[in-house]
């Protein structure tokens, strides 16, 4: 949920650029094609425990009284192609609110329609 009227991408994106930071990510700020985007890497194990470095994007929309946030990891951060799928998926996300007082911050149910179950 978000405030009516508000912008919580751009209150929100301040601490998790902070948090990501804590844990020893590089953190910037850039102009993606859903808005101001954060680009991090950050040092992870692989299973067999050697170090790598893991790339992402954080996405914030904004809608009316609700704020999808995404992580794009692996091919989509890095491949334009598989960018623009995700991106296509996340542009088709419908949002149904609903008229109930809920408090920002506090997540909304989630349905995965009918059609989207059968894929697989």
């Amino acid at each position: 949920a978000a405030p009516r009227g508000g912008d919580l991408w751009e209150e929100t994106r301040p601490r998790i650029a902070e948090d990501m930071k804590k844990r020893g990510a590089s953190v910037a700020e850039a102009e993606g094609p859903m808005g101001t985007e954060l680009r991090c890497e950050v040092t992870v194990k692989r299973p067999d425990g050697t170090p790598a470095q893991q790339p992402s994007r954080i996405v914030g929309l904004n809608g009316p009284r609700w704020f999808l946030r995404a992580t794009l990891l692996g091919q989509p951060v890095a491949d334009e192609a598989a960018a623009k799928e995700w991106e296509g998926v996340l542009r088709g996300v419908v949002v149904r609110r609903g008229d109930e007082a809920m408090a920002v911050g506090d997540p909304l149910p989630i349905t995965v329609p009918e059609k989207a179950r059968r894929i697989t």
